[in-house]
């Protein structure tokens, strides 16, 4: 068993494993609201019945004056409770008692947030919604969020074609609960990700995309793939590709609205050229 020694002093603070769990869990609690002495002293508390300041300090690297006003914060969050005896105890509410808690604040931050911003954005001038724009996306997350509003936000037709990416996660939901009156079309590459596909979404049509340009082997001079194209009501269009060696996490995107925007004119053009002709309607 590895373990990790404390450099000044040569003691021993634990197995590896260990210290790495209370580490991470110190910058979970920050990350909720504590400072970092608050959370370090409820992280020394959460595996005892009860212990001193003394006790907290030695286990937490906190000095002990400021154990107490540690204490006192986490006391007034419901998260520690306090005998009042000499010396005085502390513990730890039940894990799933500050899960609780933390949850509840965090949640109530985040409403209180949402009421501020709508208040601010009801305050600010009208700007209409640009006829013609082009945006530069980066990181998974923020691309898959923007194709999660163009799914919902097509009202006539929505082209979905996926190339190294999966239809899966969140966007399979939203394509499974956001059926409306409207045309879904979804391109997959091979005939085994179709039939997948279309038995988990029966209601929409799944089809192999016939694009040239998409299925090709990468070569070393292009080592960028395509991992995902959107075309929601052949106005708005999305494009995401990532390096083919690394995973899509580094995926970055151009996304385009309007329906003359030379982007989505010249991607309209290439998506429908690829449907078959009772698709492409």
């Amino acid at each position: 068993m590895l373990w990790l020694l404390d450099k000044a002093t040569g003691r021993r603070l634990g197995p590896m494993s260990d210290v790495q769990n209370k580490t991470r869990a110190v910058q979970l609690l920050q990350q909720l609201g504590l400072n970092e002495y608050e959370a370090k002293c409820f992280v020394a508390l959460t595996p005892v019945r009860k212990a001193t300041a003394r006790e907290i300090s030695s286990q937490s690297d906190v000095p002990r004056t400021r154990v107490y006003d540690a204490t006192r914060v986490l006391e007034n969050r419901g998260l520690v409770e306090v005998q009042h005896s000499s010396p005085q105890q502390f513990r730890a509410v039940p894990i799933t008692e500050a899960i609780g808690t933390l949850e509840k604040t965090y949640n109530s931050r985040v409403d209180e947030l949402q009421q501020q911003l709508e208040s601010v954005a009801e305050r600010a001038e009208y700007q209409p919604e640009p006829v013609n724009e082009v945006w530069a996306l980066s990181g998974q997350q923020a691309i898959t969020s923007r194709s999660r509003r163009l799914i919902r936000e097509a009202a006539n037709e929505l082209i979905f074609v996926v190339g190294r990416g999966e239809v899966e996660g969140e966007i399979l939901s939203d394509l499974q609960t956001s059926q409306i009156d409207r045309r879904v079309l979804i391109g997959v590459p091979t005939e085994a990700r179709k039939e997948k596909l279309q038995t988990r979404l029966p209601d929409v049509t799944v089809f192999l995309s016939d694009y040239e340009w998409l299925n090709a082997n990468t070569t070393s001079e292009d080592s960028a793939a395509i991992n995902r194209m959107l075309l929601a009501d052949r106005s708005s269009f999305l494009i995401g590709s990532s390096t083919v060696d690394t995973d899509s996490t580094d995926e970055q995107a151009v996304f385009g609205r309007g329906f003359n925007n030379g982007l989505v004119v010249i991607a309209r053009w290439l998506l429908l050229s690829g449907l078959a002709p009772n698709k492409s309607g």
